[in-house]
């Protein structure tokens, strides 16, 4: 069968950092399987903020399938109108090109591209070609959440033809799969529609890659020590994930003479500034910014606790909870939905609420001073991650699931 992947966003092989995500495994198993299968990607980078170098006819071919490139011209932020801008020329030279190939059987689109979808969507109905919709974000709803309260009325009011288009989407579709529980019902809510059988939940899951060991360098530069109790933070830092309890909680360990505790910010983004005035004169915080993946496993390797703090009530199962879980860490989280369940019914980490610093606070110095209760939630954490969230087992099932579709289609 013929199936094209129209995700554009995730590391490619080559890229200085790739690692396999959702769409490149799924596309080497199906291959692996006998499909033809076509990703469709962008020439710009969304993690690295730049162009890919690409061969000149604007097609790779990889471990059985093929890449197409489709030509932007990029972006800085994330959330911006020139990223806006860059996925409508995305979506209009995808379909330019489509129409120069054979049709294929199956086009799998996911969400938080709307202008893509929207054009694969098109293609899909004039050929007759079923169409599957996988949510990974609650898109444009995510833009909401980064502007304040006050202003949310309107913005919402300007992204007025983002909301339709994205009900279109999930209306026009023949089936709904998404990353989480709380992704699949927004979806079918948004468009008042009864969950089917065929709509399907497939995590996103982690692929826990193994480095050969090297020396610790890279770490001894950042200033790790082994012997603290290291909470460590993973991410982008924005205002979605603001790190203001993090830093409040090292200025109150060092106020109070606590000296056994780092706490570890492994990233960059567009609040950095910020949070390092409000860390300024503390010692007991280090910024690493971005690091090898090599240097990542060995921070993982050597934290006691995870913290993946969320502003308000967003309720999501994003990978680095999944990353947390592979190094075998408790984790501390603010996230709502499916995760705080999670955490409460398999004993991995501890729940507070976003806007409540002495929850936070309590269920961090509960973790660092119970070791037993915080070794044990970390063997928790792996357990549950081993069984039920590799990467390669969910895509597995996700394969199974499109070649069952198929099957029934004709």
């Amino acid at each position: 069968m013929k199936i094209w992947l129209l995700e554009v966003n995730e590391t490619l092989p080559g890229d200085p950092d790739f690692r396999p995500w959702r769409y490149n495994i799924l596309a080497e198993i199906l291959a692996g399987r006998g499909h033809e299968v076509i990703w469709w990607v962008s020439t710009f980078s969304h993690s690295q903020k730049a162009h890919r170098v690409i061969p000149p006819e604007g097609v790779r071919y990889e471990k059985g399938y093929t890449i197409y490139f489709l030509h932007g011209p990029g972006y800085k932020k994330n959330i911006s109108f020139a990223r806006i801008k860059h996925h409508r020329i995305l979506a209009n030279r995808f379909l330019e090109k489509a129409y120069k190939l054979e049709p294929p059987d199956l086009i799998v689109c996911p969400i938080p591209i709307l202008e893509i979808c929207a054009k694969g969507l098109k293609y899909a109905q004039e050929k007759k070609i079923p169409f599957i919709l996988d949510i990974r974000d609650k898109w444009p709803e995510t833009y909401l959440f980064n502007v304040p309260g006050a202003f949310r009325p309107i913005l919402k009011l300007a992204l007025i033809r983002s909301f339709s288009e994205s009900r279109k989407i999930k209306r026009s579709a023949n089936n709904i799969i998404a990353v989480s529980e709380d992704f699949l019902n927004w979806g079918l809510r948004d468009i008042q529609r009864e969950r089917t059988s065929l709509d399907r939940v497939f995590h996103l899951g982690y692929d826990d890659l193994i480095f050969e060991e090297k020396s610790d360098g890279e770490l001894s530069k950042i200033g790790l020590e082994a012997r603290k109790k290291n909470v460590l933070f993973i991410g982008t830092i924005s205002q979605l994930r603001p790190l203001d309890f993090l830093i409040k909680a090292a200025h109150d360990h060092s106020v109070s003479g606590r000296s056994d505790t780092h706490f570890i910010i492994c990233g960059d983004g567009p609040d950095i500034g910020r949070i390092k005035k409000l860390a300024k004169n503390l010692n007991n915080i280090i910024f690493t910014g971005w690091v090898s993946s090599e240097a990542l496993r060995k921070l993982k390797k050597n934290a006691s606790i995870a913290v993946a703090p969320y502003r308000g009530n967003i309720t999501s199962l994003p990978n680095k909870i999944f990353e947390y879980m592979a190094a075998g860490l408790p984790i501390i989280s603010s996230l709502e939905g499916e995760l705080r369940d999670m955490m409460g019914s398999q004993n991995f980490g501890i729940y507070y609420k976003s806007d409540n610093y002495k929850g936070f606070k309590a269920a961090l110095d509960l973790l660092l001073d119970d070791d037993e209760l915080r070794i044990n939630m970390g063997q928790n954490s792996l357990k549950l991650f081993n069984e039920n969230y590799q990467s390669k087992n969910i895509c597995l099932g996700f394969a199974d699931y499109l070649e069952s579709f198929l099957s029934r289609n004709n």
